[in-house]
């Protein structure tokens, strides 16, 4: 089956609501399509908004130091703190895992080690429990992997895990130096790029994962992770671009890509997922929108949300050889074979990093890893493996990495090769001895340097030397040297020509055959011999009247033609084109000119068809070939013609007036000058006027 891009989210399928989860039991879907808590538990608070410090208002401090009690002391509370150890077990051990204590892993060895850290006195104090920033001596709360707690100063140095940097302080009053977890909160369920933010540490994101998952990516710190992490390339939830530390994931739906961190645990945080529903036989059935919960027990199971979108897999009710879909993020074009869903072709180049192992032969690029933000997965090289070399001061020479041995070289550059930044007129190359040399790029540097490039002729003007401030310097014609002769004498064989030898002016004949214009539109080919224009071939077809009735088409309705003598063309003459009048036109008749006489007449339309009589009480009526609009047995359709006809309609009561035959759509209605309208003036609350029929 082949799932939507980032984070193989099966296709059409998602959640379509922001995930929003609370200290209760169960998950469901309001009206609203978003997937809340039920049981009594507030449905409106937001998964996003519990992995960050500001929105832990709700938790209790009682409740955070009971946490506190169970769970053990944070690394920065405690001397016996121990680093996490790697864990080297599968993805399905990490499913029933749980974390017990404060100090359990996520994956994670410690990013650096400290002495002995005085264990603080809470509440206040650096490394105590917190859930907003009023309860912290410093004034600043910031998330843990070991749950929420009071930013500690780097006065001296920071516990294991944790590493100084400089944050800014609550509401952004001035910086602070304080400790941060090393490796921020690594693999703890999220939403979007804000829930994996600490204060001061750079490097985080909220990363898709297979199956629809989302989880925490940590800071790559020299391209080194915690062990079962490796710092790969990968898009965040809100589309930025990065390299980040990344928990190597299951990628069969079910099983969770990360373990649950004390926090996780403690604010039930929760991540979308896949979740396979399985048919009475426990043949896979649907993969359905999910959510994943962070509870006591670790990682729950993915539980399908109520109203979430489903696609069906599995081949319950199909025939043989129909279309399915398996549970496979890769695998297209699956069938139903002996009632199974059998996976067909698969389009990834990879399913985990160790299908990558083989490298491209490049060691410069860095080691391949399996890209699984988006379908089809491919090997991609890590960003973070990749060999940077340092560039030297030689402008001619290039320092590149070696793909056969990954090692920095240093390369003449060829020859030609830009090596300083250009001047106006000067470039600086690379030289066959790979000495950066300059070399003049302009046409001229003063008017003098024009000289070279004079024609001889005194009429076309001298030469100069331009010089742009943005464009190479050129030599250029001095337009006020240029000599330009009068034209007022000129006639179409003689011209006033400038002399090239004395640049002065001297009217010249044409030569024979040389093209003019003799002003007669009807002549092509016009040329001068001695000095005169002599007309060419005459191409028009009139030149008087006379010549455009053998054109003329006889209809005297359309106007006569006459001879245009701007161009020599036959054209009608507009005054003796025939216009009838309308004003006498019906349905059935109309004037008309006739084209042998030019004189207008009566004309009728064809019998038979459609017309208007004039009447609303008549319909179907038809020209009858002789300019009258009528027929016979015609509907009539009105309720009267003239007011007698309404007395019949007439309900006898006087006071609201008698009818009148309305003329426009042959209907009764009631004549309003007649309805009565008693005066009102002497009326009391038990008396008033009123109309006797």
């Amino acid at each position: 089956m082949t799932r939507a891009a980032g984070g193989g989210r099966p296709s059409g399928i998602h959640l379509g609501a922001e995930l929003r989860v609370a200290r209760g039991r169960g998950v469901g879907v309001d009206r609203g399509g978003d997937i809340g808590v039920d049981r009594g538990v507030d449905p409106g608070v937001d998964v996003g908004a519990l992995s960050s410090v500001g929105n832990m208002t709700f938790f209790r401090l009682a409740a955070l130091a009971l946490v506190g009690l169970a769970l053990g002391a944070a690394p920065a509370c405690s001397d016996d703190a121990k680093p996490a150890q790697a864990d080297s077990q599968s993805s399905s051990d990490a499913t029933a895992e749980v974390v017990a204590d404060s100090t359990a892993e996520v994956d994670a060895e410690p990013a650096d080690t400290a002495a002995d850290v005085l264990e603080p006195t809470c509440p206040g104090e650096g490394g105590c429990p917190c859930a907003i920033h009023a309860e912290c001596d410093i004034g600043l709360c910031i998330p843990a992997p070991q749950g929420s707690q009071c930013a500690r100063a780097c006065l001296d140095q920071c516990p294991a895990d944790f590493v100084c940097t400089a944050a800014p302080g609550a509401g952004g009053s001035d910086t602070l130096s304080i400790c941060v977890p090393a490796n921020g909160l690594i693999c703890d369920p999220c939403t979007t790029d804000a829930d994996c933010a600490v204060p001061g540490l750079g490097g985080t994101g909220c990363l898709a994962y297979p199956h629809g998952e989302r989880y925490c990516g940590g800071p790559c710190q020299d391209g080194t992770c915690p062990s079962g992490y490796a710092c790969k390339g990968a898009k965040t939830a809100n589309g930025g671009l990065g390299t980040f530390c990344v928990r190597d994931a299951p990628t069969e739906p079910g099983e969770p890509a990360c373990p649950c961190s004390p926090r996780a645990i403690d604010e039930q945080l929760a991540t979308a997922c896949e979740a396979l529903k399985a048919d009475p036989l426990g043949q896979p059935e649907a993969i359905c929108d999910g959510v994943r919960l962070c509870g006591s027990d670790g990682p729950g199971i993915c539980e399908p949300v109520a109203g979430g979108a489903c696609v069906e897999v599995g081949c319950a009710g199909k025939i043989e050889g129909a279309p399915c879909e398996d549970t496979e993020a890769c695998t297209v074009n699956d069938s139903c074979l002996a009632g199974i869903c059998t996976s067909g072709k698969d389009i990834c180049a990879c399913h985990g990093d160790g299908d990558c192992a083989d490298p491209d032969g490049d060691l410069c690029t860095g080691v391949p890893y399996c890209d699984q933000a988006e379908l089809p997965w491919t090997c991609k090289p890590n960003p973070a493996s990749a060999v940077t070399c340092v560039e030297d001061d030689d402008p001619c020479t290039e320092v590149s990495c070696d793909p056969q041995t990954g090692g920095c070289i240093t390369t003449a550059l060829a020859l030609g090769t830009p090596c300083a930044a250009g001047e106006a007129c000067f470039q600086h190359e690379c030289d066959a001895d790979g000495q950066c040399a300059s070399k003049q790029t302009c046409q001229c540097l003063n008017d003098a340097d024009c000289a070279a490039f004079e024609d001889g002729d005194a009429c076309t003007g001298t030469l100069y030397c331009k010089k742009p401030l943005d464009a190479k310097w050129t030599c250029e014609t001095n337009p006020a040297t240029v000599v330009v002769c009068p034209s007022v004498g000129d006639s179409q064989c003689v011209k006033n020509v400038c002399q090239a030898a004395t640049a002065t002016c001297a009217p010249q004949a044409l030569a024979d055959n040389a093209g003019c214009e003799d002003g007669n539109p009807c002549t092509q080919g016009d040329a001068c011999d001695a000095a005169k224009c002599i007309a060419g071939t005459s191409t028009c077809p009139c030149a008087a009247d006379a010549d455009c009735l053998a054109q003329d088409d006889g209809d005297l309705c359309n106007g006569t033609l006459f001879c245009d003598q701007t161009n020599g063309q036959c054209q009608p003459n507009p005054a003796t084109v025939v216009s009838c009048p309308t004003v006498d036109d019906t349905d059935c008749a109309f004037a008309q000119c006739d084209p042998k006489t030019g004189a207008c007449s009566g004309a009728h339309t064809p019998q038979g068809a459609i017309c208007d009589d004039g009447s609303p009480c008549t319909t179907g009526e038809v020209c009858d070939g002789q300019g009258t609009c009528g027929g016979v047995g015609l509907a009539n359709t009105c309720t009267c013609t003239q007011d007698a006809d309404c007395t019949d309609h007439d309900d006898g009561d006087l006071c609201n007036g008698t009818l009148f035959c309305n003329a426009q759509d042959g209907t009764c209605e009631p004549n309003a000058s007649t309805k009565i309208s008693c005066p009102t003036v002497s009326d009391s609350p038990c008396r008033h006027s009123g109309c006797l029929a």
